[in-house]
Order: structure tokens, then C-alpha cells, then sequence
């Protein structure tokens, strides 16, 4: 079953949504709804990572536009890690490449946060 990991730091700079394997339209309103629930939660900055993602068509897409433009509202950032070449092409394609922070790791984009990966809150989301 896919899942979307979610991890906060303690601090509340930063937080990390893992990308589950494929971002389609089956689980991409489940990623609005976390970027939003963090967001709200005044976490100002949202890292995508996208290491185990190896497939995103439009829906994916578009959540990834959706949430960079409601990071950009609430005066944050989104940063996109480590993704495979295909996810990297069609970044790259739509110009989402040169318009976000691209990282090769996750330490890479939460060392710039000035504060590291804690895990200080952990959820998960389960597609039904």
C-alpha cells in the first residue's frame, strides 16, 4: 500500500513529505492535503523527497506546482530531493527544474535549514 511520510523538525523550520513510489491521481490530493495541514501548522518550509519516486504524471505534477505556490503564500519554500532521472526530466521539461531548489540527499537541503533532521514528528497517510 503506498504511503506519504511526513516528518517535521522540532524546531519547526522545516518538514519532509516522502513521496511514495508512483504520484498520480490516485494519491496526489492526499499530497495537497498534507501540504496544507503542514502549512497551517506554521511550518514554513516543505522539502520533497523524492527518492522512491519513480513515476508522476499531470495530478503529480500538479501537486508539486500547488505546493510550491502555497509554500510561496505562506512566505516558505519547497525544495525537491534527490529525484530519479525520469522524475528529473519531467521537472525539467516543465521548467520546474530551474524554478526550485533541487538537492542530491536530504542532508544536502536540511543543512541549509540550519537545523538538522530530528524526526521530531512523524505521520502517516495511507491510501485507501
Amino acid at each position: 500500500m503506498p504511503q506519504l511520510m511526513l516528518t517535521t523538525s522540532s524546531s519547526g523550520v522545516f518538514a519532509v513529505i516522502t513521496m511514495p513510489h508512483e504520484l498520480d491521481a490516485a494519491n496526489a490530493p492526499k499530497v495537497e492535503e498534507l501540504t496544507e495541514f503542514v502549512l497551517h501548522s506554521s511550518v514554513p518550509n516543505l522539502i520533497f523527497d523524492l527518492t522512491n519516486l519513480a513515476f508522476m504524471d499531470s495530478s503529480g505534477l500538479n501537486a508539486i506546482v500547488t505546493a510550491y505556490r502555497h509554500a510561496q503564500v505562506s512566505d516558505g519554500t519547497l525544495a525537491l530531493v534527490a529525484p530519479q532521472p525520469r522524475v528529473e526530466q519531467i521537472l525539467s521539461k516543465t521548467g520546474l527544474k530551474s524554478l526550485m531548489a533541487i538537492y542530491p540527499d536530504l542532508e544536502s537541503a536540511t543543512a541549509l535549514g540550519t537545523v538538522p533532521l530530528d524526526h521530531g514528528h512523524t505521520q502517516t497517510l495511507r491510501d485507501n
